[in-house]
């Protein structure tokens, strides 16, 4: 009895393998089952043969859905690899030639963890990377309830369609987030550059947050400095376009103390702004949650004044 054929023309050793646990899988659980292999034209065929016996057939029945899902993961993963990919290739070629070689393959890598679903997403990319492979998964899962055999060649064309249209989505949106993120990263270093170059006016500059998210600045010697920093940049922000993280980062790199100790880093409501003060200062930037002062705001709440 015929349970399944699979048949595809390109690399074989990881989806014969695979196969292979599937196939001991299913013989660890009382079904006799046997793989076999054969060549048509361009194509290699692995088909499940299941032993004709009421015996066999009702305990298959028991893990027919079973075999099904990870017969499905198989495919998936093997046209994810083998097809998925090479689109995207071709897809780079088509539409980033301007970009340079780094670039390209920058965005390519990008790309791939997106389409695997590994690396560092975003949480919005991780959840899009989901319903893409959940989408491609469904296909085959869904063919395969119904259909005893499968070329997988055919099928993509056919039956997925969608998937060029999808990777080239994917392609412009990693795209654009490289592009940002580049820009950051350009944005960082000249930041970086400007304090090193800065004559520092503090050695040390103390940040306070309290549970409200507003910021205290202190210094060395723990005066209260925050008026004074924060009015210049507040005059030019007639506005009121500017926000007060942009203006405390615009004051600490304008400032570009020696020492820039943040205390209660885990009451401000921005983390981003945390990670850019930490991406510019590097080695001079310092935490703490556990001095006199910050056991005052933990007590109260309140911004300590001087």
């Amino acid at each position: 009895m015929l349970l399944l054929s699979i048949g595809f023309n390109r690399e074989k050793d990881e989806i014969y393998d695979r196969f292979n646990e599937l196939c001991s899988y299913l013989r660890g659980n009382d079904i006799n089952v046997a793989m076999v292999e054969n060549d048509i034209g361009d194509y290699h065929y692995i088909k499940f043969v299941l032993k004709d016996s009421e015996k066999d057939i009702r305990n298959f029945e028991i893990y027919r859905d079973a075999f099904i899902s990870y017969a499905s993961d198989i495919i998936y993963d093997y046209i994810m690899k083998n097809y998925e990919i090479d689109i995207l290739n071709e897809l780079i070629k088509e539409n980033c030639s301007y970009f340079s070689k780094e670039d390209i393959l920058k965005i390519k890598n990008k790309c791939i963890s997106f389409i695997l679903g590994n690396g560092t997403m975003t949480a919005e990319d991780i959840l899009n990377s989901m319903r893409h492979r959940n989408a491609i998964y469904k296909k085959i899962e869904e063919f395969l309830q119904e259909n005893r055999e499968i070329i997988i060649d055919g099928f993509v064309k056919f039956r997925l369609k969608f998937i060029k249209e999808d990777i080239n989505g994917i392609l412009e949106k990693m795209i654009e987030e490289y592009m940002l993120e580049k820009e950051y990263d350009e944005f960082i270093k000249l930041l970086r550059y400007f304090v090193e170059i800065q004559e520092s006016k503090y050695e040390v500059l103390n940040i306070y947050i309290n549970s409200s998210g507003e910021y205290i600045l202190k210094d060395g010697d723990f005066k209260d400095v925050t008026k004074e920093l924060f009015l210049d940049f507040e005059n030019f922000n007639i506005s009121g376009e500017t926000t007060l993280d942009d203006i405390l980062l615009s004051v600490i790199v304008t400032c570009a103390p020696k020492r820039v100790v943040i205390h209660l880093v885990e009451n401000c409501k921005n983390k981003e702004i945390i990670e850019t003060i930490k991406n510019i200062f590097i080695d001079r930037i310092y935490f703490c949650n556990s001095c006199e002062d910050c056991n005052i705001i933990k007590g109260d709440n309140k911004l300590l004044t001087t």
